[in-house]
């Protein structure tokens, strides 16, 4: 079965129960009527958004990189430090 969706989407977009529903249905029911290995059943859906034309721009969405190690909590910083020692906590130590 294939849809043409972004990575990560393969069973349809967020909040988009009916469609979800659909491809979920039609997996399960590919195991009863598939002719054989390889062969791709494409689905007819399509994403709402021109994803394609996004995800192929040379643009770096991330969030910048530190060159500190970022904790969530204090008690992140606290486990990571009793586990790997004072260096985890910082770049150059």
């Amino acid at each position: 079965m294939f849809t043409d969706f972004p990575h990560g989407n393969t069973s349809g977009p967020p909040n988009e129960p009916a469609i979800q529903l659909d491809i979920v249905r039609n997996a399960l029911g590919l195991a009863h009527t598939a002719e054989g290995p390889g062969v791709i059943v494409p689905l007819g859906h399509e994403w709402s958004e021109p994803w394609k034309d996004e995800a192929r721009e040379l643009v770096d969405h991330r969030a910048p990189r530190n060159d500190t190690p970022q904790y969530q909590e204090d008690a992140d910083r606290d486990a990571a430090i009793a586990e790997h020692g004072e260096t985890a906590a910082c770049a150059v130590c």
